[in-house]
C-alpha cells in the first residue's frame, strides 16, 4: 500500500499543477472544477490505503477514475478516457510491502 499512497501524493500534484497551470479552461476555474471532482475519491482512496483495505481501493480507484471521464467529458474532451490497467504496467518492478 506504499505504492499507492505514494501514487496518490502524486496525483494531487498533478492536479494541483494542472489548476496553477492553466486556472481557467473554456471559462471554467480549473482548479474549481479539479477539486469538485476529485477530492471525494482521492479522500477516500487515503482511507482506504490507510485501512490497506484492497476492496474500499478499488471501489475509490473507479470513483476517482468516473471523476476523470467525467471532468473530459465536461470539458469536450471525451475521448480521453481513463481506466483501470487490464496488466501490470510495470513488468520489470515488484512493488511489495516493505517493513521498516
Amino acid at each position: 500500500m506504499a505504492y499507492a499512497a505514494y501514487e496518490v501524493s502524486e496525483l494531487r500534484n498533478a492536479f494541483a499543477r494542472i489548476a496553477r497551470t492553466i486556472p481557467q479552461y473554456q471559462s471554467v476555474d480549473t482548479a474549481t472544477l479539479v477539486t469538485a471532482l476529485t477530492k471525494a475519491p482521492l479522500d477516500e482512496l487515503d482511507q482506504a490505503i490507510k485501512a490497506a483495505n484492497a476492496a474500499q481501493f478499488a471501489e475509490a480507484y473507479a470513483r476517482l477514475t468516473q471523476a476523470c471521464n467525467a471532468c473530459h467529458q465536461s470539458q469536450n474532451h471525451a475521448f480521453v478516457v481513463i481506466m483501470a490497467p487490464e496488466t501490470g504496467i510495470f513488468p520489470d518492478q515488484d512493488f511489495r510491502q516493505i517493513s521498516h
